[in-house]
């Protein structure tokens, strides 16, 4: 096409992206722990946007463009789990806590309601209700991916060896 790549320094290091609803904007994961979330401007190179969150090492992101919401999960010295932010109220995260490392994260497109792994776990967090839905026995450890369905109804969870997927309004496995 002729186009020259566009390269952004110690962004390159980055653990997750997800676009942003204009694709001229792409959230990305700095993994620095002091302004882990870059809303970053693809024309002119530049962060539009930083969330922040206490430190917290970051190594995946899911964005939800219809609920304004970004996911993102890691670790910090005193927590474990994941960060979630309305874009358009950035200045309150709303931290949700796990026991076992966090390594991935998503939301689901239908609603308010965010999976996490903990660990051999994991969890489907409402965020109206605050509280965990379903807590799912995953294969392997270190949950390399979670995805949900477009209509939100599947949840599928991937590891180093393995992929299952469930229902998310029972918990069930397919």
């Amino acid at each position: 096409t002729g186009e020259k790549a566009r390269v952004w320094g110690s962004l390159l290091s980055a653990r997750g992206i997800a676009f942003a609803p204009n694709p001229r904007f792409v959230w990305c994961l700095s993994g620095d722990g002091l302004a882990p979330v870059h809303l970053l401007d693809t024309t002119t190179g530049r962060p539009q946007m930083r969330l922040s969150a206490d430190r917290l090492g970051a190594s995946k992101c899911s964005f939800e463009p219809k609920q304004k919401l970004i996911a993102v999960a890691g670790s910090a010295k005193d927590f474990k789990g994941a960060v979630v932010w309305d874009v358009s109220d950035p200045d309150n995260p709303f931290p949700i806590p796990v026991e076992d490392e966090c390594f991935s994260v998503a939301i689901s497109p239908a609603a308010p309601l965010v999976a996490l792994n903990s660990g051999l776990q994991v969890q489907l967090f409402d965020l109206k209700e605050e509280r965990t839905r379903h807590t799912l026995s995953a294969s392997d450890k270190y949950v390399n991916n979670l995805v949900f369905s477009p209509n939100g109804a599947l949840l599928a969870v991937h590891g180093r060896a393995a992929l299952s997927v469930w229902d998310v309004k029972t918990g069930s496995k397919k």
